[in-house]
């Protein structure tokens, strides 16, 4: 009989390797991880996507999946503390992973129609006059408007 061994998530690997090298305070979860630690992405994900605040962007291999870098430190992010069974610590807070998914940067591992769908429900609890703090603050203007058209009423 074989026992069933228990594997921590990909996103808690990508935040526990961060938080080892630059401290739990100094990392956080971005782009389609975020976007899963606030439940706008149901199904689990082979790669996971954290900032840190100083190292050139590479994969990491682990038994449970890839974690890919960032660069981005933490004092350029909009973060929120998470604590449920996905994950514990910092995430970018739903408007500013909004922004991150809606760049036009081919970077994220995410399918355009799963992006589109998690754009669309962090939507209903978002707070868009912050998106639109958040666009200046962080110079992701070409985002917000792209986000804008993202979320736009199609006719059909």
């Amino acid at each position: 009989m074989l026992a069933h061994t228990w594997r921590p998530n990909i996103e808690r690997v990508a935040l526990g390797l961060a938080a080892a090298a630059y401290g739990i305070n100094n990392v956080a979860l971005v782009g389609p991880s975020a976007a899963r630690a606030h439940g706008a992405i149901p199904r689990a994900m082979g790669i996971a996507t954290v900032s840190y605040p100083s190292t050139r962007p590479r994969d990491i291999e682990t038994i449970v999946g890839t974690v890919r870098t960032y660069r981005r430190s933490i004092d350029q992010m909009d973060v929120v503390q998470v604590r449920n069974d996905l994950v514990h610590g910092l995430v970018t807070s739903r408007e500013l992973t909004m922004l991150d998914l809606a760049s036009k940067a081919p970077k994220w591992p995410l399918p355009d129609n799963e992006r589109l769908e998690a754009i669309h429900l962090l939507a209903t609890r978002a707070d868009s006059s912050l998106i639109d703090e958040l666009a200046t603050s962080f110079r992701k203007q070409s985002s917000r408007r792209r986000l804008s058209q993202l979320l736009e009423p199609h006719d059909h």
